[in-house]
């Protein structure tokens, strides 16, 4: 698969599309509880603003499917249509992601929402090509 395209497909695959979905809506809440048990292990070792930030970030991320929720179901759609197109390459994918995550931003005043819709979707991204290698592989013709 390219920077840009992708095989096209004639029907959506739902189930892969998804399930990578979902797999970047609780990425980022495992890492925040990993984030906040290491915060609760190391909290006696660790300088008490070291603490607290390590506490912020994993209740951030842990909390971030509340608000991905609305972003990934903006995204989804569109996926499925950059699959459709054979553009579902990085490049699109990182643009969707920027985009949707701006117009989060521009909504909610929540300033780390833009590069948040990158990277989830970069995650979904990944994520897709992990569960269904047949399907994202370049097609040999």
């Amino acid at each position: 698969m390219s920077l840009i395209a992708s095989p096209s497909f004639e029907r959506t695959p739902w189930r892969a599309l998804l399930a990578a979905a979902a797999i970047a809506l609780m990425l980022p809440a495992g890492l925040g509880f990993v984030l906040l048990a290491l915060g609760w292990v190391l909290r006696q070792a660790l300088l008490p603003e070291w603490g607290l930030s390590l506490s912020f970030a994993g209740m951030v991320l842990a909390a971030s499917p509340f608000l991905a929720v609305a972003g990934m179901v903006l995204a989804v759609p569109v996926c499925s249509f950059l699959l459709r197109l054979g553009w579902f390459g990085w490049l699109p994918v990182a643009g969707t992601g920027l985009t949707i995550g701006l117009s989060m931003q521009a909504m909610t005043d929540i300033v780390i929402a833009a590069p948040f819709g990158l990277v989830s979707l970069l995650v979904l991204r990944t994520a897709f090509s992990i569960i269904a290698p047949r399907i994202s592989a370049p097609s040999e013709q």
